[in-house]
């Protein structure tokens, strides 16, 4: 099986989302032709109404899945075991400080994992010559090599680390991003949950880590925590538990090499032409895409490769600033659009290679998502407008409104309605179960900082009417050829000094055990299968 340069996102749209796009058009005319354009907006409600229920119903079955599944919480290996892979860590970095980069130097120096087993890429863009000469004055472990990546094709994260598998020498690798703290276990918790998973299940390739911010109290930051709680511990959990496709996080995600080498078996070569010469290098992601670990996860399961959940803990720095909210948030968006119109092509091969139900859970959350955020202003904003003209007698609005909702779509639209009312709740409750529940797994400063979020988070309705602005931006950056792969550059360090205070200290964790299966864990297997 081989892919070809229509399963990237270098395509915006095949030549078959075309034709399919001109087919509903002409359609869309014929239908005004016949019964007068009037008709277009009844369809056009009809359409948005039953895609919002799939879409709460999917995240209601997900969310509820995900309330009775949790990561089997095997002790970490010991350090002291011979048989130990050996580790490729990929840290991708651009435009960074020299105050960040020693943080991150001593949060890698602290990871317990034998150091001659570990391989840590810092993978730094030819074009910043800045940061390269930051980390080039810095005397760096033995264990830590700078990649220079050529600057040619896109200045993304996937590109890089593409170019990165050129040097990997690991039998397992991971991704930290450069503000990413992981807990000082963390390799050797991964180590024991990808083994266990893979000993039940061959197909298991990857395990996610969970991701936690750190500084949940500024700004945005409570709503991202509250969303990265929803996102980690319940809807990927829940997609794991289900056996569906799992749209990775950028971050933390284990993998076997082995894995990763397989899917740059199928799909084409990446070349690029550099100072008049190619340069060459292996497709694991997309280096077009702008969220290439969610395509990622579509890729494992096209060849029958699964994801499962470990409870090995990454600590970030949310963007508390809004500004900065709505770059990294359009760039999540567009990516996201962008995974879900590269996998909507050929689909019956992707169909065959998934399974129908898989498929259309994928592309209904990854598609979904940009989707409703961009729709939620124009429902809500009728909404509203329906309310006003009942109260202020506007006959003439209200009948029209009416109109658009016959009987069945106004009761499919007033379950729509209940499940957001229900999404609200649901951030609150993630939140409060969250700081009642980890007690063993999140630092003590982080935990404590995790209080009193449920009054910020009251307006989280104004949060969901806000993210309709990155979803905008996403769909125009699509529209721009120029602009399709370009990488919202998200800043990081705006609270170095609460990141020091938060996280002292951070790192402490109980002692490593032996590495063993959990007999739980293999009958969860066994009755899932």
């Amino acid at each position: 099986m081989k892919f070809t340069k229509r399963a990237t996102a270098e395509v915006f749209l095949s030549l078959g989302q075309k034709i399919g796009l001109a087919v509903i058009a002409a359609l869309a005319i014929a239908a005004a032709v016949l019964w007068g354009p009037g008709i277009l907006p009844r369809i056009a409600s009809g359409i948005v109404v039953v895609f919002y229920l799939c879409f709460v119903l999917l995240k209601l079955v997900t969310f509820g899945a995900g309330a009775f599944y949790r990561p089997a919480k095997i002790m970490p290996a010991s350090m002291s075991d011979p048989n130990l892979p050996s580790y490729s860590v990929l840290v991708p970095m651009y435009k960074e400080t020299a105050e960040g980069f020693e943080k991150l130097l001593k949060s890698l120096d602290g990871l317990e994992y034998p150091k001659q087993l570990l391989q840590v890429l810092l993978i730094l863009e030819e074009k910043d010559e800045t940061t390269i000469a930051m980390v080039r004055s810095f005397q760096l472990p033995f264990y830590v090599e700078p990649v220079i990546v050529p600057n040619c094709g896109p200045t993304t994260k996937p590109k890089a680390c593409d170019y990165a598998m050129l040097k990997v020498t690991g039998d397992r690798l991971v991704i930290f991003d450069f503000e990413d703290r992981p807990e000082r276990l963390h390799l050797l918790k991964a180590v024991a949950a990808m083994d266990a998973e893979h000993a039940c299940d061959p197909r298991v390739v990857c395990v996610q880590g969970q991701l936690m911010f750190w500084n949940p109290r500024k700004g945005a930051a409570p709503f991202y925590f509250a969303e990265y709680v929803v996102h980690f511990r319940w809807m990927l959990a829940g997609l794991a538990r289900l056996g569906l496709v799992t749209p990775l996080g950028g971050t933390s995600n284990h993998f076997l090499t082995s894995a990763l080498r397989k899917v740059a078996s199928v799909y084409p070569e990446l070349m690029f032409r550099h100072n008049g010469s190619d340069v060459r290098m292996p497709n694991v992601w997309d280096p077009f895409n702008v969220t290439e670990d969610a395509d990622l996860g579509a890729r494992l399961a096209r060849l029958d490769m699964l994801v499962k959940m470990c409870n090995a803990l990454t600590l970030e720095e949310a963007p508390h600033s809004f500004k900065t909210a709505l770059n990294q948030r359009s760039r999540w968006l567009k990516g996201y659009a962008q995974t879900a119109l590269v996998q909507m092509r050929r689909f019956g091969q992707s169909i065959r290679q998934m399974g129908l139900v898989r498929y259309i859970v994928f592309n209904l959350f990854v598609g979904g998502t940009p989707v409703s955020l961009l729709l939620n202003p124009l429902v809500w904003g009728t909404t509203v407008l329906y309310i006003a003209a009942r109260i202020n007698h506007w006959q003439g609005t209200a009948d029209y409104i009416e109109s658009l909702f016959p009987g069945p779509l106004y009761y499919i639209a007033m379950t729509v309605a209940i499940g957001n009312v229900v999404f609200f709740f649901q951030m609150l409750a993630a939140v409060l179960h969250q700081q009642e529940n980890d007690a063993a797994e999140v630092p003590q400063p982080v935990r404590e900082a995790q209080y009193g979020l449920v009054l910020p988070l009251v307006a989280t309705p104004w949060w969901w009417l806000f993210t309709a602005l990155p979803a905008t931006k996403a769909m125009f950056e699509l529209s721009v050829p120029g602009l399709r792969s370009h990488w919202s550059k998200t800043m990081h360090g705006g609270s170095v000094g609460q990141e020091t205070a938060m996280l002292e200290g951070a790192a402490q964790a109980l002692p490593p055990g032996q590495l063993r299966v959990d007999p739980t864990l293999q009958q969860r297997h066994r009755d899932e299968v």
